[in-house]
């Protein structure tokens, strides 16, 4: 009776969540933060004979974000200055600027029709040496939208927490206030989590001191372990270039790359499946990028490459978690005639969960092969397990 019961409980709460997701797009929010870190603004050591070492670093880090359902933007960049005297009995300086942005839009339709756009620069010196100097940038078109819905899972989570039933309306605005938890970071600062945890509150409908501590646990706790929930799909073209070494003439180079995809998202029940697909490759190949993440696929000219995958989620409870990922990637070679050159694919298991309030276990499996026509294959794997059990 008890099985029935919890059976008919669980499915009354993915049906709800469902609902809830059909008009769901993302959270609104805006922020922006200017800050000085110091991570070691100083350090210094030494023995019987004097200082032996110092090292100091500081930097200036901007992030800028919003988003709505049709527009999200981020930008940000940071400028570091280091100084150590590694290596040499002078000190040495050693300044780096890195800057990116990222931009996707969409129309009246916030799941139709989109163009992104990205991109990333950086520059560095080191004492004498020759400064470097890359960039990076892309544009994407497409239609449709994926969404990760799992702050609705954890809203309902909350309600559960209080013991109360909600409507998808009211999931929808505990979502919207847990999707927003980074601006309250950046205008609370410290305090963050006092405003954060009082508008939950309100948008659950109310709760005393007690329940507070509880619904924060769903979101801080290893004792809630919610995976991501996927919905939606998406299909689209991407054309990224990048170059660099800008101040090293025999090293500077430009590459360029296009690709298309397209990726399915659906839940079922407290489970979603993710099924990415995509067909990229290298038009040119000459850039050197040190700061800013290097192009990478096989050359257009001499083959293109396809990637499968697929990604499965379960929630088996809100404290127990396992997630499942895979996928494949062949590379096709196209003189003197159609042909496999390689074969790449991986494997991810893991596994997260808490029993009680005593017991947190977590298990996770990697496998990554790769086979070369001609080659001998490669494959390469590790296991790991935690566990954290408080015996009193």
């Amino acid at each position: 009776m008890w099985l029935i019961l919890l059976t008919s409980v669980s499915f009354a709460s993915d049906n709800l969540i469902k609902e809830a997701a059909t008009s769901y797009t993302v959270p609104s929010f805006s922020s922006k933060q200017l800050v000085v870190e110091g991570q070691d603004l100083l350090s210094m050591s030494g023995d019987v004979d004097g200082l032996g070492a110092i090292n100091g670093q500081v930097a200036l880090i901007y992030n800028q974000a919003s988003q709505t359902a049709q527009e999200t933007t981020s930008f940000g960049n940071a400028t570091t200055i280091y100084a150590t005297n590694a290596g040499t009995h002078q000190l040495s300086l050693a300044a780096e600027e890195v800057a990116a942005f990222s931009r996707l839009r969409y129309g009246d339709d916030p799941r139709g029709m989109y163009l992104a756009t990205r991109g990333a620069g950086g520059f560095g010196k080191v004492a004498d040496i020759q400064p470097l100097g890359d960039v990076v940038g892309g544009v994407g078109v497409g239609y449709g939208r994926v969404i990760d819905v799992r702050t609705l899972v954890q809203a309902q989570a909350m309600f559960d927490v209080l013991d109360r039933s909600p409507s998808a309306r009211q999931l929808q605005e505990v979502a919207e206030v847990i999707g927003r938890r980074g601006e309250y970071a950046q205008k609370y600062k410290f305090d963050a989590d006092i405003y954060f945890y009082k508008d939950i509150a309100k948008a659950l409908g109310g709760a005393d001191t007690a329940q507070v501590y509880k619904i924060q646990q769903v979101l801080d706790s290893p004792l809630y372990n919610i995976g991501s929930r996927y919905t939606g799909w998406q299909a689209g073209a991407d054309f990224d270039a990048a170059m660099g070494d800008f101040f090293n003439g025999d090293a500077f180079g430009v590459t360029t790359r296009i690709g298309v995809g397209g990726t399915y998202a659906m839940m079922l029940g407290s489970s979603s499946v993710l099924l990415p697909v995509s067909v990229a490759c290298i038009v040119s190949e000459g850039a050197t990028q040190v700061l800013t993440s290097p192009l990478s696929g096989g050359k257009c000219s001499e083959g293109f490459t396809i990637a499968l995958g697929t990604g499965l989620g379960i929630d088996h409870s809100s404290s127990w978690n396992t997630s499942f990922a895979a996928g494949v990637s062949q590379t096709y070679a196209v003189a003197p005639s159609l042909a496999m050159s390689s074969v790449e694919s991986f494997v991810e298991v893991s596994s997260n969960a808490a029993v009680g309030s005593d017991l947190v276990w977590t298990n996770a499996f990697k496998s990554a092969s790769t086979t070369s026509v001609g080659g001998p294959p490669t494959l390469g794997w590790d296991f790991t397990s935690t566990i954290t059990y408080y015996i009193f």
